[in-house]
């Protein structure tokens, strides 16, 4: 996952994700991808 945002205090972060050799399905790692992204929306 690789991408954009745009921060609530407007600064723009880049990021790229990637989950290698996770056994299991892909559900798990993309609400952590998820939570994360939040986590960086709200705190930068």
């Amino acid at each position: 996952l690789s991408g954009y945002l745009i921060t609530k205090k407007n600064k723009l972060l880049i990021f790229s994700f990637q989950a290698g050799n996770f056994q299991g399905g892909a559900t798990p790692v993309r609400l952590a991808f998820e939570r994360f992204i939040k986590y960086l929306r709200n705190n930068y």
